[in-house]
């Protein structure tokens, strides 16, 4: 009986220290609720929102009152947001300037969009 405790007990201790980081550069999971989140939302303002259901048939209005739940894709990109920042800011917690560093390249990553995205739509809607 010893010696099965003591393979039990060294297999949970091989298991502990081949644990993998919570966050790797790439992570299948992630990208697959990311892909749900984008076609929920998706169906959502396509299938449901805005639609007079009531001139379906039953099992339309049914399909269609099932797309209703798309829109929590939006909350579940929040969520999958925080995590990933979080887990970024506290691997680079004991880096020098650490704060700085995460917003800097926050700026980097996100004014580029954000001015194509005015510059088109400021040039389709010019008058």
């Amino acid at each position: 009986m010893s010696v099965s405790t003591t393979s039990a007990k060294v297999a949970v201790d091989s298991n502990l220290q081949r644990a993998e980081p919570l966050l790797r550069s790439e992570m299948p999971k992630l990208d697959a609720i990311r892909g749900v989140a984008i076609l929920g939302v998706l169906l959502y303002h396509g299938l449901y929102w805005g639609l007079d259901i009531s001139k379906f048939s039953t099992f339309e209005r049914a399909v269609l009152t099932g797309m209703w739940l798309g829109r929590f894709g939006v909350h579940l990109f929040f969520v999958l947001s925080g995590f990933l920042i979080t887990g970024l800011l506290m691997d680079a917690r004991n880096k020098p300037r650490h704060y700085s560093r995460f917003y800097i390249r926050r700026v980097l990553r996100i004014l580029p969009a954000s001015n194509h995205f005015d510059f088109i739509s400021d040039s389709l809607c010019a008058p």
